[in-house]
């Protein structure tokens, strides 16, 4: 992925976040149990705390500790494993919650455990493709432009997957929202929530995009200030002002997909984001830096266009399957 010099660093977090992935995955499944109950507050209050707790914790044991890269990967598992503690504590000791995960309780069912699968396994596979997909693009990035480009897709992507959250958040809670009414067999509640969802999304999404187009240099100087990579700013003011016009698509990828989700068919989802990524966005990536010769902003720009003709698709693909389930119940 063109990690080069670096490549004993990624070795040195990787191989402690890998062993400590137990609190990753733990934390993840205890947070859709709370979704799924309705009880997104304490989600969140769990999550805000994990990042708290990081962030205090980065720079004792990356400074003070002297414990370099390492050090950021211990502060990110004992985080995740105090956040745990407390999550075990509210299902445990509190019992606040309607879900008892005893193993008394516990009672095999082949078809439950095939309806998870069938949601939970295209899900990671989307995941993998995600980072197939990213190491490709940075190939891509490395041929057309050097590793300098590589830094700021990579620098760049933080800030918008931070710009992108309020929309990955409405899509989350569609999730339980849309596998309620498909189960009650109200179809017609699905499409409401899936437009409405969409509405909220692009709202968010164009507020967003004007935020982090307007205040580009600025938010630029919280991610380089450091001597290598202020050399970086400039080009990572004009990657933000060239990708956040992918917000407001994203919008309506986000809502569309996560129908399907819902509703429990994980490998339609999955088809749609590895069609969207490897498919559409890497093709017209691909046309606009190295074909047209356009370089590191084609490839930009391939993002935008990739995102703007696959997510469409997608939003269609959910009208039409929507449609479909009402007229199956006329």
């Amino acid at each position: 992925m063109g990690a080069g010099s670096t490549i004993g660093y990624a070795l040195e977090y990787g191989n402690i976040i890998v062993l400590g992935s137990v609190f990753v995955i733990l934390s993840n499944a205890i947070y859709g149990i709370l979704r799924g109950e309705g009880d997104a507050k304490r989600t969140m209050y769990a999550m805000i705390a994990t990042s708290i707790l990081n962030m205090v914790l980065d720079p004792l044991f990356i400074y003070v500790f002297g414990m370099g890269v390492a050090g950021a990967a211990y502060a990110t598992i004992i985080s995740l494993a105090f956040v745990n503690i407390v999550l075990l504590y509210w299902f445990y000791v509190g019992r606040s919650t309607y879900l008892k995960p005893f193993i008394g309780n516990f009672k095999f069912s082949r078809g439950i455990t095939f309806d998870i699968l069938k949601v939970g396994l295209p899900a990671s596979l989307e995941l993998i493709n995600n980072a197939v997909f990213a190491a490709l693009f940075s190939l891509l990035l490395t041929i057309v432009s050097g590793t300098d480009a590589v830094a700021v897709y990579s620098s760049g992507w933080r800030i918008v997957t931070i710009g992108t959250m309020p929309m990955l958040a409405v899509g989350t809670a569609l999730i339980s929202v849309v596998g309620a009414n498909y189960g009650a067999h109200n179809f017609e509640n699905i499409r409401i929530v899936h437009r409405y969802s969409m509405k909220i999304s692009i709202i968010l999404g164009v507020v967003c995009a004007i935020v982090t187009y307007m205040f580009a240099p600025w938010i630029v100087m919280l991610f380089s200030y450091a001597d290598s990579s202020v050399s970086l700013s400039g080009s990572l003011i004009d990657f933000l002002h060239c990708i956040v016009f992918f917000y407001p698509t994203m919008a309506v990828d986000v809502n569309s997909t996560y129908v399907f989700q819902g509703v429990g068919k994980g490998v339609t989802a999955m088809f749609q984001t590895i069609f969207r990524e490897s498919g559409f966005t890497l093709f017209f990536a691909v046309l606009f830096s190295m074909i047209l010769g356009w370089g590191e902003f084609g490839a930009w720009l391939g993002i935008v266009i990739g995102e703007l003709v696959a997510n469409n698709i997608t939003m269609e693909w959910a009208n039409l399957y929507i449609k479909s389930l009402i007229r199956s119940k006329e």
